[in-house]
């Protein structure tokens, strides 16, 4: 039997890295990436690409919750240096996010608010290029670059870069941007392009259940790979929930 030869990398920043509590653990840390020859990723249903099911979290109950980082109260010890700033005070907000307002940030290219690598993403909330706050280049001259230890990804100028929330989006929209995110994997996975080297960017803090990927799409070539991460202001890994089959290699 002929195999196409994918270029699939699945990868996430820092501490936000995607963990499944199905058959498969993701990166615990940015740049750790796994990379795939094709195949089916199934869910508890045994069928293809499937939608997820977030329960809408409620704000403030008491309980931390999926989409939350936080409902009233911070952990003790827990500051803004465990956010990836220098210094400060951290609370959490009246929508359960961290409030990071009293935070002082370290100087460096990942968190001035300049798109210092002009490729219209700023900061490590959205550049790729950054692999936590303390990274001092946005930028990086190749994709799959080693920064400190980390691989980081790099969208190239005719990247898609597709992105998808379980709190917040929207299957009706276009995913183009976090405001324009759509609400499903499955809609995010149709928004790629095979062949491309397109990127699938999931809300941190979002979890997704039931998922399957199906069979997913290819890169343009090992260079430029189709690449599973994530973008937003919360530390919280997003996560995917599967009960059976993540990937298939007989795909």
């Amino acid at each position: 039997m002929n195999h196409r030869r994918s270029y699939l990398v699945l990868v996430f920043l820092a501490f936000w890295a995607l963990a499944c509590t199905g058959n498969i653990s993701g990166p615990q840390d940015a740049g750790q990436d796994a990379s795939f020859d094709g195949g089916d990723l199934k869910g508890d249903d045994g069928g293809d690409v499937g939608d997820s099911d977030p329960l809408d979290p409620v704000c403030p109950n008491g309980v931390v919750e999926d989409g939350e980082d936080c409902d009233g109260s911070v952990p003790a010890g827990f500051d803004c240096r465990d956010l990836g700033f220098d210094s400060g005070p951290v609370t959490c907000g009246a929508d359960c996010r961290w409030d990071t307002s009293g935070c002082i940030a370290a100087s460096g290219q990942c968190n001035d608010g300049v798109d210092n690598d002009q490729d219209g993403l700023t900061d490590w909330q959205m550049d790729m290029g950054c692999y936590s706050a303390s990274d001092d280049s946005e930028g990086s001259p190749n994709t799959q670059d080693r920064q400190d230890g980390w691989t980081v990804f790099e969208a190239s100028p005719d990247s898609r870069l597709v992105y998808v929330s379980s709190s917040i989006g929207d299957d009706g929209r276009d995913g183009a941007s976090p405001a324009e995110a759509v609400r499903s994997m499955a809609r995010g996975i149709e928004l790629l392009r095979d062949g491309q080297h397109d990127f699938l960017l999931l809300r941190r803090g979002d979890s997704f259940r039931d998922v399957s990927l199906g069979r997913f799409k290819s890169g343009l070539d090992a260079e430029r790979r189709m690449v599973v991460g994530s973008y937003g202001d919360s530390i919280e890994r997003p996560r995917l929930e599967v009960s059976d089959h993540v990937l298939n290699h007989d795909g």
